[in-house]
């Protein structure tokens, strides 16, 4: 399931992104995270969090860095941290 996925410029969206979030078996991912140094061919690697709530806090960083994040981000990883916790 993605939280999130990138917009493109010039491209009808209902949003805004620089991020695409994601669930995987290993965790949750921010696909070519552009917090991330590139390397050498330009790409940048993904930052994988153990579990939703821990992506909030890369979230913000990347909100803090004034990258675009939609607003439903946050409140949608809250949500799926909370299920995870109940069972």
């Amino acid at each position: 399931m993605s939280y999130v996925r990138w917009s493109s410029p010039g491209r009808p969206h209902d949003y805004d992104s620089a991020v695409y979030i994601y669930d995987t078996d290993d965790g949750v991912v921010c696909c070519s995270c552009i917090l991330l140094p590139a390397d050498a061919i330009g790409d940048h690697p993904s930052h994988v969090a153990a579990n939703p709530g821990q992506m909030i806090e890369h979230v913000r960083a990347h909100i803090a860095a004034g990258d675009a994040v939609p607003d439903f981000v946050i409140p949608a990883l809250a949500d799926a941290e909370r299920a995870r916790e109940a069972h």
